[in-house]
């Protein structure tokens, strides 16, 4: 092959080591578009002419590494065009197909991605980023039991891999908050550092009810981030639970401030200001609520209890039935909505 292809194919590689990805994506494009004819490459005043085999081989070459730098500068849909042509000279290719399947991942096809990650697993089924990436998109999917499977294979080939524990514990946030917690220390013990894993923490030990421990950690992570509003609401729902409503209202308003449409945020203060009997603060709270996510039920069931116990049953009666259509399998909400009806009739 000419020295000057050479040159710079060997000066891709090397912006592509250092990280430059703009500027190998400049010169993988002018080798790509002298591969295909569209322009002409001259050294020493003489043409550069290449042979069928090198031309193949340098397109494989330059658009597979094209897609690499361009999915690193974000441009999943050109990244996606790149892998796709790349597979077709080499369609055996793992690596090509793992990045295939991040392409269609980062823009939303899932489906797509599931297809891309299953290629790649069949050729390699022992190639551990694969089933980590599948699981992420069994998680979007809501596909939970296929996802932990995935990510305990992972785990298995690839047991240093701490982002698999921390991915599993915050899939099993809400299954299995106690083996969440020690995923957690696991990731943690790895190496894994992120401010948000205090946050994760912190929810499972909410859903273990310790909100004391809860309150520890939300705690810790308002430290390392004072701007992050949703610490603030949780460790005020924790708060609320060990009595401490001045200082639950406090976080709660402080989350508000920080980010002032959030709806849960909202329900939590709804819940402060009934349990500090300020009724028509809290009734306002709810309302606010349904306002920012009308597909949020559970504002909707506490601004009805909060309605029937003023004894408007028809007000009540409202936003039971909303509840019900937004949560079907509720069943308090039907036992209250039945109540409400027996009240409205004797009223």
């Amino acid at each position: 092959m000419d020295n000057l292809i050479t040159e710079l194919s060997d000066l891709a590689k090397e912006y592509f080591e250092n990280s430059e990805f703009e500027k190998c994506d400049e010169v993988l494009s002018e080798l790509i578009a002298f591969c295909k004819g569209e322009v002409t490459l001259a050294q020493d005043g003489k043409m550069i002419f290449i042979d069928d085999e090198d031309k193949h081989r340098l397109l494989l070459e330059a658009y597979h590494n094209r897609a690499f730098c361009r999915f690193n500068c974000l441009k999943f849909q050109e990244a996606l065009k790149d892998a796709t042509i790349a597979i077709e000279f080499d369609p055996s290719n793992v690596f090509l197909f793992n990045l295939l399947g991040l392409c269609n991942f980062k823009l939303d096809l899932l489906q797509e991605a599931l297809l891309a990650f299953n290629k790649t697993i069949a050729l390699d089924n022992a190639y551990y980023l694969a089933y980590f990436n599948r699981a992420r998109v069994y998680i979007l999917l809501d596909e939970h039991t296929k996802a932990l499977k995935d990510l305990q294979t992972c785990i298995d080939l690839a047991p240093e891999y701490y982002i698999a524990y921390y991915t599993r514990a915050i899939t099993l946030l809400s299954i299995d908050p106690k083996q969440a917690l020690i995923d957690f220390k696991k990731s943690q013990d790895l190496g894994f550092e992120s401010s948000q894993i205090f946050y994760y923490q912190g929810v499972a030990y909410e859903n273990l009810e310790d909100y004391r421990k809860a309150i520890e950690f939300f705690t810790k992570m308002i430290e390392q981030d004072e701007s992050f509003a949703d610490a603030y609401y949780k460790r005020a729902n924790n708060k609320r639970k060990v009595d401490d409503l001045e200082g639950a209202l406090q976080d709660c308003l402080k989350s508000i401030e920080l980010d002032n449409e959030n709806a849960m945020a909202y329900l939590i203060l709804g819940h402060i200001y009934k349990d500090l009997e300020k009724i028509e603060l809290s009734i306002d709270a709810f309302k606010k609520s349904i306002d920012l996510d009308e597909n949020l039920q559970y504002p909707c069931f506490a601004l009805a209890r909060v309605l029937y116990d003023l004894k408007d049953y028809e007000q009540a009666l409202k936003y039971y039935d909303k509840t019900i259509e937004l949560y079907e399998e509720y069943a308090q909400a039907y036992i209250n909505r039945g109540n409400t009806k027996i009240n409205l009739k004797n009223d």
